[in-house]
């Protein structure tokens, strides 16, 4: 069906751009676009509108479909910048037959799509994980993020992003529709700082009980948690990461082994706590909230970050720095006469 010179619903049935042209010179008839679009686009395109079956209409499904089956040699960036797509989405929300019971319908009826994870590996706990060497392929510096996904009220997905959060939540809304960025923070060592996270939140940790329809994976990242309680975390373990957690040789410094070991329960907060209490360098707060990617101008050039995990500073200087020795054996000591 023609719908504003496009092909509304989109077929499947092949490649070829949606794109309707009228009669010219050459062609006394209307037709469709001769170009095609990737093989690629069609089966992402017709996975996600298995996705629109059983549901309310997502626009925001429509809308990547309706893109993916236009080609991108001149139609799909015009079409994107165009009020044409609103209208396409309209039509194409019309002529979806009307679901029985939606996903979300199920939500309202207290019925959750996630159910409870537990990782099986040994050795996970958090003070377990620092203690490891952080692998030297492992990135420097990048952010951590939280998204919320309107379908499931009351969890949150956290991660880390080898380029840009804006642009990792982008690829998941394929997998979750209308994800939205809520929170990051860009921190030294991303992906050990989000294994600490992981940890630390385990006992709150959820992943799909169904296979995901675009994917088929379980998506085992979720966390039934509250933003302020997963920003607290996050934040805490980002001030941590700046004031020397890992030396250059990327292990655990001296100094912060030894403070671990003073500690009752390690947990972000618990180390937070001691950043008053030493003569720690770099630890103001890096990172900001919101609910865009950081930008090219925004605060913090890749050299700033560098220098906050890389360059020693005073307090990696054991033999200049007695104190924490003394405050050790003062503790060692206290202990041995409780005992």
């Amino acid at each position: 069906m023609e719908v504003h010179r496009y092909a509304i619903p989109p077929p499947m049935d092949s490649q070829q751009c949606i794109k309707i042209l009228p009669p010219d010179n050459k062609h006394a008839q209307i037709r469709r676009c001769g170009c095609n679009t990737s093989l690629q686009d069609l089966e992402q395109s017709r996975r996600l509108s298995a996705e629109l079956e059983g549901q309310t209409a997502e626009e925001n499904i429509m809308k990547r479909i309706i893109l993916l089956r236009v080609c991108k040699n001149s139609h799909r960036a015009k079409l994107e910048q165009s009020e044409t797509l609103g209208r396409l989405i309209k039509e194409y929300k019309s002529k979806l037959p009307k679901p029985e019971t939606t996903k979300l319908q199920l939500i309202q009826k207290g019925e959750t799509l996630f159910e409870r994870f537990e990782p099986s590996r040994r050795g996970s706990s958090v003070l377990d994980i620092l203690k490891q060497a952080i692998n030297p392929i492992q990135d420097l510096w990048g952010p951590l993020y939280i998204f919320s996904w309107p379908r499931q009220p009351g969890f949150l997905k956290i991660g880390y992003a080898k380029k840009s959060a804006g642009e990792r939540v982008d690829n998941w809304q394929l997998c979750h529709p209308e994800a939205t960025l809520v929170y990051e923070v860009e921190v030294p060592f991303p992906e050990r700082m989000e294994t600490l996270v992981h940890a630390e939140l385990a006992g709150r940790r959820y992943r799909l009980r169904e296979g995901c329809s675009r994917c088929a994976a379980k998506h085992q990242e979720w966390f039934a948690i509250t933003l302020d309680e997963a920003q607290g975390v996050i934040s805490a373990w980002s001030e941590v990461a700046a004031s020397q957690l890992y030396t250059k040789d990327r292990t655990l410094s001296l100094e912060w082994s030894r403070i671990i070991r003073t500690l009752p329960q390690v947990t972000a907060f618990a180390l937070s706590q001691q950043l008053g209490k030493y003569p720690f360098s770099n630890t103001s707060r890096i990172g900001h909230v919101s609910g865009q990617p950081r930008t090219a101008s925004s605060p913090g050039t890749p050299n700033q970050r560098e220098h906050l995990v890389a360059s020693p500073s005073p307090f990696l200087q054991p033999q200049k720095d007695t104190r924490i020795d003394e405050i050790v054996a003062k503790l060692d000591h206290v202990l041995t006469f409780k005992r």
